[in-house]
Formats: C-alpha cells, sequence, structure tokens
C-alpha cells in the first residue's frame, strides 16, 4: 500500500497566512475610516462654498452706495448695508462652527469700483478649523470669493 503525501499547512505557514492577511485588511480599514472623514470634510467645503456664494450674490443686490470700505461705516449700520469687516455666520453650519468675512476696498483708488472678498473658515469635527483659520486673527482666514462690482 502506497503512502499519500502529507498535503496539510504546517502551523507556521498558517500563521504568516494569517498575519499577512490581519496586516491586509487593518490597511484597508484604516482607508476606509479615511476616506469617511474626507467625505465629511469634501461636504462641509462645498457647504461653505455655497454659503458664500449665496452672500456674493446678496451683496451684489445691495445699492453701491450701501457698500463702506474700512473707516466709512456708519454707527449703527444701516440695514441692507455692508461694511468692511463684517462676520457672518455659514449657513447650513451649527453656531459658531462656520465664519464668513466681508472685505470691501476700493479698486486702484477708484471711487467707482469696489472689489469685494468673502473670505471664511469652518469648523470640521475631526479637523479643527479648516485651512488653519483663528477666527479672531484676520490674517488666516482663507481667501475664497472676489468680485469686482462698479458704479
Amino acid at each position: 500500500m502506497k503512502k499519500l503525501p502529507n498535503r496539510a499547512f504546517s502551523l507556521w505557514e498558517l500563521l504568516l497566512a494569517i498575519a499577512i492577511l490581519a496586516f491586509v485588511l487593518s490597511a484597508m480599514l484604516l482607508l476606509f475610516l479615511n476616506c469617511i472623514v474626507l467625505s465629511r470634510v469634501n461636504r462641509n467645503t462645498s457647504l461653505a462654498y455655497s454659503a458664500f456664494s449665496a452672500k456674493m450674490e446678496e451683496i451684489k443686490g445691495a445699492s453701491f452706495a450701501s457698500l463702506y470700505v474700512s473707516g466709512s461705516c456708519p454707527d449703527p449700520q444701516p440695514a441692507g448695508a455692508f461694511c468692511d469687516g463684517d462676520i457672518f455666520d455659514l449657513d447650513g453650519f451649527p453656531s459658531g462652527e462656520g465664519k464668513g468675512k466681508i472685505l470691501i476696498a476700493s479698486e486702484g483708488g477708484a471711487t467707482n469700483l469696489k472689489r469685494i472678498r468673502i473670505k471664511g473658515c469652518f469648523k470640521s469635527s475631526s479637523h479643527g478649523w479648516i485651512d488653519g483659520c483663528d477666527i479672531n486673527n484676520s490674517g488666516t482666514w482663507a481667501d475664497k470669493l472676489v468680485t469686482l462690482i462698479a458704479q
């Protein structure tokens, strides 16, 4: 009677296969978790751009005389007026987690042309403030939208 060859895996081969499988599965899990986080950040970024665009359209609908450059904003600020440095909450974000800032300047010294910039940032649940924004330091706000408005 002929003896059949031993075709079973040894313990070392089995342990090595399990270790490789565990390594591959943990790498795939990490990739999946990072995709979830990036998806959330992308959703918030799209939401922020939408809020910036809505505010810019609101500013475009205002009269030229209601756009005040730095140092010329009356106190109290008239309804429907926009002043340089105005800060607003971004629509779609919880209170205090998304801020925008309106910057108004005369373009090239011209009195009939104003440059409107909307800067902003928002808080993401896992990354803190996007774009390294410090809500108290205007130098760190990310420039998002720019337009020129003529009289």
